[in-house]
């Protein structure tokens, strides 16, 4: 089909007419994954130093247990809590936004250029997180003047066998709720979870 030489088209844009609007959606598609399972199993906690401390207690291995009518009570030396302790570590992801791109218009649904950067910083500082703790094998350093203070990682802790199987202990326990929760969210009627 042929067109005449006159005639402006679309394909002439934007030098063409000028005037042709852009068709950007407002809604803008991150597709950076920001999941952190287990960071989020974790739960929080308030530390307020720089070394944070907490107990743990184990109970004693299953066994055969029954006992005569009657009988006296053994005593048995309970076992000693166990105190371990991590450093808090500081996350830093840094945002800078002009003036004039916080006031220009922007696609993407975006309002305010500068709280979308902040919590683009934040979503990124969470995956961060997430690495340290089960991404790498990083021992635990207090730090100095010179240098950063670091977390230890979930695999610094392995080779500490007692540590390992309180660890696993909390695991087995979180993958058994985690459980619980699937079930119940396939099959309604038969599992009743209460909070």
């Amino acid at each position: 089909m042929a067109t005449s030489e006159d005639v402006h088209s679309s394909y002439d844009e934007p030098i063409g007419t000028g005037g042709n609007r852009e068709d950007l959606s407002d809604i803008l598609w991150d597709i950076s994954p920001t999941e952190t399972p287990g960071i989020q199993a974790l739960g929080k906690g308030k530390a307020t130093a720089v070394y944070h401390e907490h107990l743990t207690d184990a109970l004693e291995a299953a066994a055969d247990n029954q006992n005569v009518e009657g009988s006296d009570a053994s005593l048995v030396k309970a076992a000693s809590r166990i105190r371990m302790g991590n450093y808090t570590q500081i996350f830093r992801k840094n945002a800078s936004v002009s003036g004039t791109q916080e006031k220009v218009l922007k696609g993407g649904g975006i309002k305010s250029e500068m709280a979308y950067q902040t919590g683009r910083r934040m979503k990124a500082i969470k995956r961060d997180a997430e690495y340290n703790v089960f991404g790498r094998n990083n021992a635990k350093a207090a730090g100095t003047d010179l240098t950063a203070r670091e977390m230890g990682s979930f695999s610094a802790y392995m080779g500490d066998e007692t540590a390992l199987l309180h660890f696993l202990a909390v695991a087995t326990v979180l993958v058994m709720v985690l459980l619980l929760l699937a079930t119940a969210a396939m099959y309604p009627r038969l599992v009743r979870v209460v909070h």
